[in-house]
């Protein structure tokens, strides 16, 4: 199973301080001297006083189409940056700290180190070390996540500035030292056998740190650059999320040529990672949503709003996951195949914005089929109304209202609308946290009611990408003479009255 590791964190984007423009005038011609006493600066809690959540994604790949399913959220209230598998460990990197995390998020080890302050990023290089970037320290470490020791300690050439010169015991979780006294600001260091490939913000530099110590830079000027990466299919390609201008660059790794761009139109592109053969993931701080594009082209393949894990999104890499984290983690799934069918018909609203639709029959374990509904829009939407079923009488009763969705981009809520108070029963919210929903409805007297499914996308409009797995509308009946299943569209993955299934269909990507 291989699983995208993504980051977000609760600070929000903040355009003002991001613009290519600010990060000139606040780091061009910038001298490292007469700097502020370091006893004058404050705690890593209070200089970084946000938090962060982890987020972890089933990448699945079907031949014809890559997407991202949502698994399980690591939120421990302190702020995370980065994360990585090395076999059944999770090691999460947060801003003063490196958890061992074991299948189900239990700490197995905390490490602390002075130095382990305002990191970035952790990749593995063995079985049982990894490399941390360090920006306050301005160096990296190679740590063993087993004992907890730093086995290097290496800080950035000279060539950058020297800032701050620390000895090992120099404890910067009392006083951090902020960005704009720092040489670097280095913020992500990938290894590759002996080589370091490293990536400095403020410099926008892209290199190669080599065992001897000497360091080889790719490019530079890219300011306010994250993400450096080698390419896992390509030799000698590395790739770079140059931030402020949502683009990702691939260059030579040895000479520097600029040999591809993807240009995101993100106005914050924080990483940019390739997860599959063909198949790049960015994460955007300024929308708040991760995308996967087509390597070559650039097209958007999916889109996943990433709201309800944070105000902006920050760090992706892709791993595979150990046996045992696989076990925890396929838990939360369930695996389904596809098969062709006839057409079934359709009634939409009016309003309804659907295109590109084949139409699809699944099957679970029990080879018993069922049908799902997956829709795009063409536009972006808030709050409109997306399909409309057919309508519904009902007796007064207690009913169960429940619901199953897959949303790849935006948000949608699924509702019970009164016909005749044209008011809400019920409605049921899903995004990327919510896949499930259920609600017990009373009716108090005979009414008519529709099923209407429309967009959620509060704080801004969005394009619609939603597979509707499953609905159902149970009355509760206390009468074991009487049927239980007043409609049921859907319920437990499998189809009950054939007739209602006409309301279900399939839509596939191009890939």
């Amino acid at each position: 199973m291989k699983i995208l590791c993504a980051t977000h964190s609760s600070r929000p984007f903040m355009e003002a301080r991001c613009q290519l423009n600010a990060l000139e005038q606040r780091f061009a011609d910038r001298e490292l001297i007469n700097l502020p006493p370091l006893e004058s600066f404050p705690s890593v809690e209070k200089a970084v006083p946000h938090t962060g959540s982890l987020t972890l994604w089933e990448i699945v790949e079907t031949g014809f189409l890559t997407t991202l399913r949502h698994l399980a959220t690591y939120d421990p209230g302190h702020k995370i940056q980065s994360a990585a598998f090395l076999g059944d460990k999770l090691v999460v990197y947060g801003s003063d700290r490196l958890e061992v995390l074991a299948p189900g998020f239990e700490i197995i080890r905390t490490i602390s180190d002075p130095w382990l302050v305002g990191g970035h990023t952790v990749f593995p290089c063995s079985d049982n070390e990894v490399w941390v970037t360090c920006a306050p320290a301005n160096a990296v470490m190679k740590v063993n996540i087993v004992t907890g020791n730093i086995i290097k300690r290496i800080v950035l050439p000279e060539q950058f500035g020297c800032g701050y010169v620390l000895d090992p015991e120099c404890n910067l979780h009392d006083h951090c030292i902020p960005t704009d006294y720092q040489p670097t600001h280095v913020n992500c260091a990938v290894p590759k056998g002996d080589d370091l490939l490293l990536t400095m913000w403020i410099q926008g530099s892209l290199g190669i740190l080599k065992p001897n110590g000497t360091y080889h830079e790719i490019i530079s000027g890219y300011r306010g650059a994250h993400g450096g990466n080698w390419h896992p299919y390509r030799e000698n390609i590395v790739t770079l999320a140059d931030s402020p201008t949502g683009i990702v660059c691939f260059f030579n790794s040895e000479t520097g040529e600029l040999i591809h761009r993807i240009d995101t139109s993100s106005k914050w592109l924080h990483d940019a990672q390739i997860i599959a053969p063909g198949i790049i993931a960015t994460s955007h701080g300024d929308d708040n949503i991760i995308r996967l594009h087509d390597e070559n082209s650039g097209e958007v393949l999916a889109e996943y709003d990433v709201e309800p894990f944070g105000k902006s999104a920050m760090f992706v890499n892709a791993y595979e996951a150990g046996s045992s984290w696989r076990n925890f983690l396929s838990q939360r799934t369930t695996e389904n195949t596809l098969i062709e069918s006839e057409r079934p018909e359709l009634h939409l609203d009016e309003n309804v914005i659907i295109t590109s639709l084949t139409y699809s029959h699944f099957k679970d374990s029990n080879d018993e089929a069922f049908t799902s509904l997956r829709f795009r829009s063409k536009i972006p939407l808030r709050m409109e109304t997306i399909i409309v079923l057919d309508t519904i009488k009902l007796f007064p009763g207690n009913y169960i209202f429940e619901a199953q969705a897959e949303p790849f981009k935006g948000s949608v809520s699924i509702g019970m609308l009164d016909m005749t108070k044209k008011n809400w029963h019920s409605v049921l919210i899903f995004d990327s946290a919510r896949k499930a929903g259920q609600e017990i409805v009373h009716i108090p007297k005979r009414s008519t009611f529709q099923i209407v499914v429309a967009a959620c996308n509060q704080n801004r409009a969005a394009l619609i990408d939603v597979e509707l797995i499953g609905l159902s509308l149970r009355k509760i009946n206390r009468d074991k003479n009487s049927p239980t299943f007043i409609v049921s569209i859907m319920n437990s993955f499998k189809v009950r009255y054939p007739l209602l299934s006409s309301f279900f269909l399939n839509t596939r990507y191009k890939r």
